[in-house]
């Protein structure tokens, strides 16, 4: 459908989990207009030996949380087996500004579980095989809004995903391939179900052409489909993808990477989606280092299933959002005896053209084109980490972001008021920092997130928006190594000052609350 709901991925099942800033088409293909989520699996390593790690933790209002990770490698063969459940009674207690007086949050609930098996075998010393499955399921009561007191609406989700794929050297270079089905059963509020699946397939070849020179080239195709109470009749598509790469250094500290990919979909082609990029590290010694970098693309988004025939107001007229992005920043890193510092600034600017946005049109949400949109901003960060001692570490840092994104043209001649304004739910400022402590077995940090005002509606009418919020957080940690185990303790106090903020409005958030963890880590390594 194009919607990802990130609850459905538990963090505890996955190993490798990484961003990709900007538009990213020419990378990973529709829908990588703002950034990307990549989420991996680690590489088997065959090392002999056996691991097995337990984490419990309990928290403020019915927060329950178990998990079991195992894992058994020999020369030949790597087998991962990953367990959780989670409970989250949502039973908190609020006072919001649209009330007046103090509630307690009811139909919040969420109940979790799912697993993760991989098996990998090692076909030669450059050549291996891989099997996955993750699946998860995931129960959850909708959170009514602050005046609602009587919604017991319900969503259940089943996951499953399974992966075939196989890495291994050949005369055409690193080759990658892999094949995946994936499915998902939803139904809304007991009886409104829709069935998704997915089949997916991709080919991805690495070359080196001498020692400065190296291309990639592959292609990828998928196949849709989905039934759905709230969609007519059953739908399917299928989406096919090529695409190629070239990394170039011009100097030692200087390179230049071109990608390209061309999309097709539902018999139309997809924008042409090219990006070049390049990175110059202009300092390089022991104690110091300095390296700029740039890069230019093209990025598009197709409507999705969902968008187009949801019933009602699914908008089969919906045309592609068109992007074009620039960026270019700096990162430096500086190393004495005592400090290790890291700063990075980076500033972007994207025009979208054919911007899709849902809206109520006549009291039924339904999605449209925006003309243009123009969405600019910078990001920048300083993190320092000082050795006051051998075992005393003083780590703190600052992130910092402006993000301004404004529609540039009325959708109708009664949209004139919505020229220049920010797109809902997007924040002017964005800010985190941190001060984090560490002594030999012990970690102890406090941070602080801070975000602006949002507005909620195109034409930025004050009175709709969410206010600036700042949630500050602590934990401290106390780890105890044995021969064979590590035994790691962990408590965490979350929105110290008890704020009552909003991420999506008249959704209350929890105020202070309390999690206690403990992890229990054994590990068995023989010699290889």
């Amino acid at each position: 459908l194009g919607q990802t709901d990130f609850s459905l991925f538990p963090g505890f099942l996955l190993e490798d989990v990484n961003l990709q800033l900007g538009t990213a088409s020419s990378l990973y293909g529709s829908d990588a207009l703002g950034g990307s989520v990549l989420i991996n699996q680690r590489k088997p390593e065959f090392k002999p030996g056996m691991s097995l790690l337990l984490h419990q933790q309990a928290g403020s209002f019915g927060r329950y949380f178990s998990g079991i990770k195992f894992q058994f490698s020999n020369a030949r063969w790597e087998v991962r087996t990953k367990l959780m459940d989670r409970w989250l009674q949502n039973n908190f207690s609020y006072n919001s500004p649209a009330v007046g007086h103090p509630k307690k949050q009811n139909n919040a609930a969420v109940h979790t579980y799912g697993f993760d098996q991989q098996l990998h075998y090692k076909i030669s010393d450059n050549k291996k095989l891989s099997f996955e499955t993750l699946y998860t399921y995931n129960h959850r009561q909708i959170q009514p809004t602050v005046t609602n007191n009587s919604d017991t609406t319900t969503l259940e989700d089943k996951n499953a995903r399974f992966s075939l794929s196989y890495d291994g050297e050949h005369a055409l270079g690193h080759v990658y391939s892999s094949l995946g089905y994936l499915y998902n059963d939803q139904v809304y509020n007991v009886t409104s179900l829709t069935h998704t699946e997915q089949r997916t397939a991709i080919i991805n070849i690495d070359k080196p052409l001498g020692e400065t020179t190296s291309i990639r080239y592959g292609a990828n195709a998928s196949f849709y489909r989905v039934h759905s109470d709230g969609i007519e009749q059953k739908k399917h598509e299928s989406r096919y993808d090529v695409f190629a790469s070239l990394n170039q250094y011009i100097l030692p500290d200087w390179s230049i990477t071109l990608n390209m990919r061309q999309a097709f979909y539902a018999g139309h082609y997809a924008p042409f989606s090219p990006s070049l990029g390049t990175q110059y590290q202009m300092i390089a010694t022991s104690k110091q280092r300095l390296i700029l970098r740039a890069q230019a693309s093209r990025g598009y988004r197709v409507p999705t299933l969902n968008d187009r025939y949801w019933n009602p107001g699914g908008n089969p007229n919906l045309k592609s959002e068109d992007a074009h992005h620039i960026e270019g920043g700096a990162t430096w890193t500086a190393t004495t005896s005592k400090h290790h510092i890291k700063t990075e600034l980076t500033g972007y600017k994207t025009l979208v053209d054919n911007w899709i946005m849902w809206k109520p049109i006549q009291g039924v949400w339904s999605p449209i084109n925006l003309q243009k949109v123009n969405a600019y901003g910078m990001e920048t960060s300083i993190r320092d980490e000082f050795q006051i001692t051998e075992k005393f570490i003083l780590t703190g840092g600052v992130n910092y972001s402006y993000n301004r994104s404004k529609n540039l043209k009325a959708t109708s001649a009664t949209a004139q008021n919505t020229i220049g304004k920010q797109l809902p739910y997007v924040p002017y400022h964005l800010a985190n920092a941190y001060i984090r402590v560490s002594h030999t077995r012990w970690v102890g940090e406090i941070n602080s997130n801070y975000t602006s005002m949002r507005y909620t509606s195109l034409d930025n009418d004050s009175y709709q928006g969410l206010e600036a919020y700042a949630i500050a957080n602590a934990y401290l940690t106390y780890s105890i190594n044995f021969s064979k185990a590590v035994i790691t303790t962990r408590a965490e106090v979350n929105n110290i000052l008890n704020s009552y903020y909003e991420n999506m409005q008249n959704l209350a958030m929890p105020g202070r609350n309390y999690n206690l963890n403990l992890t229990i880590q054994f590990k068995n390594k023989t010699s290889e």
